[in-house]
């Protein structure tokens, strides 16, 4: 579902132009171009061009596995579950 959302602008644009032309008998510039906008924006790369705009810092590893960093967890499901606890 959130990979349909990059989707969004374009079928907004179109529905746009398309409402505004049946009714009006007019498509206007501002829809037109915001398509144009919205199909760019869906087709582009946006995952490159993000790596290439931002510097990614690689995660450092657990250093801790869970058995011994359980004890530094303030709580955990069974302290805070009521029917449990």
């Amino acid at each position: 579902m959130t990979e349909m959302l990059e989707l969004i602008l374009p079928i907004f644009s179109a529905s746009n132009l398309f409402f505004f032309y049946f009714i009006q008998n007019d498509a206007f510039v501002t829809t037109v171009i915001g398509l144009f906008i919205g199909v760019i924006h869906a087709v582009m790369p946006m995952q490159d061009i993000n790596e290439k705009l931002f510097k990614l810092i690689p995660p450092t590893p657990n250093e801790k596995t869970y058995i011994n960093a359980k004890y530094d967890f303030d709580t955990d499901y069974a302290r805070t579950n009521p029917a449990t606890g």
